[in-house]
């Protein structure tokens, strides 16, 4: 075992600092984060787009990008759904 694989063993998520071997950007991130992060990329995009049509101040822009960042990375580890609650 090369030293880089022991490094990619044992790296954790940065958001949620679970044991992961993924990486998105370069950055250590367990795969719900992962798929999260590409959630979140996405309804950015969708939002940039919306800023000239709707005309959204920055101020505004940037506290729903911190919102939906928080519900969609943070929230996503402490909140499961119904099914998932006995497990």
């Amino acid at each position: 075992m090369s030293d880089g694989d022991a490094t990619a063993k044992t790296s954790r998520c940065v958001f949620c600092r679970m044991p992961t071997a993924d990486r998105f950007l370069r950055l250590p991130m367990c795969p719900i984060c992962r798929d999260q992060s590409y959630d979140f990329l996405l309804v950015s995009g969708v939002q940039v787009l919306m800023v000239p049509i709707i005309g959204i101040s920055g101020r505004q822009f940037l506290g729903e990008e911190l919102l939906i960042f928080v519900a969609l990375i943070f929230v996503k580890h402490r909140i499961h759904p119904p099914w998932q609650r006995g497990h």
